[in-house]
């Protein structure tokens, strides 16, 4: 279901929700030649309602020493919770007709079955890199080095969830609907 459409009358508000995609992002590279030591760190956060369902590693080029952490929280997350969700549209949906209340509540249940499919909010993706070089010594005469080098990314599976401020206008739009005297319709697209 990529877009709910509520209408009022002649208004109408668009949600867009459970929409997945595809996006690269955290690229890095570095080069440690000599005897040298080389670290980088890359990030990666998904625009405001969009959060991280997993990352796979695009290996571009490596070699020598090298190695990768990754680390995904929720700082930052961008998407209104479903307590608060759940809370807000649910005191909409008292003291108007029986009609408005199933909409509203109908809507409540579709926002909560995507909701409930993504148990944390993971918009933060962190990779911190590193590689190693080493010179080769023969009777103590450098003859060589075995030079460190990676270069990658990621690419990022999201699904979209609900912003803050897509929250704000969507309950404001419930409120002016359900105290007007215009019937609530939910659409599908």
């Amino acid at each position: 279901m990529p877009k709910i459409i509520l209408k009022s009358g002649n208004s109408n508000f668009e949600l867009e929700i459970g929409t997945e995609k595809m996006e690269p992002g955290a690229h890095f590279s570095f080069h440690a030649g000599k005897n040298d030591y080389k670290e980088v760190k890359a990030s990666f956060e998904g625009n405001p309602g969009w959060q991280i369902v997993s990352a796979t590693p695009m290996q571009e080029s490596q070699w020598g020493s090298t190695g990768y952490s990754t680390q995904l929280s929720g700082v930052n997350a961008h998407v209104e919770e479903i307590e608060k969700i759940t809370k807000e549209l649910s005191s909409s949906a008292e003291n108007v007709d029986k009609n408005k209340s199933e909409k509203i509540n109908f809507l409540i249940k579709q926002v909560l079955d995507y909701y409930m499919k993504y148990q944390s909010a993971n918009s933060r993706f962190e990779v911190k890199a590193w590689g190693q070089s080493h010179e080769i010594k023969v009777l103590g005469v450098v003859v060589d080095t075995k030079t460190a080098s990676l270069r990658m990314h990621f690419n990022f599976k999201l699904v979209k969830l609900i912003a803050p401020h897509e929250f704000s206008a969507m309950k404001t739009f419930i409120e002016n609907a359900a105290n007007s005297q215009e019937p609530l319709d939910l659409q599908f697209a």
